[in-house]
């Protein structure tokens, strides 16, 4: 259960990062589906770790931003 909420608050926290400094930077807000994208091809893979997290948890915790 650990693994899995570290990973999920870890997600969601590179997410919404992710959103703000893309806002600031273009004025315009970076989709759920390319942070999608971002996550899987980049962010996991030099993250070993949440490998061990359900990945549809990593993904529903994609949809729970609000910027």
């Amino acid at each position: 259960m650990k693994v899995h909420f570290g990973a999920c608050r870890f997600v969601y926290n590179w997410a919404l990062e992710q959103k703000i400094k893309t806002y600031e930077q273009y004025n315009k807000s970076i989709s759920r589906f390319d942070l999608q994208r971002i996550l899987v091809h980049e962010v996991k893979p030099a993250n070993e770790w949440l490998k061990k997290a359900n990945s549809q948890a990593l993904l529903a915790c994609l949809g729970m931003i609000q910027v």
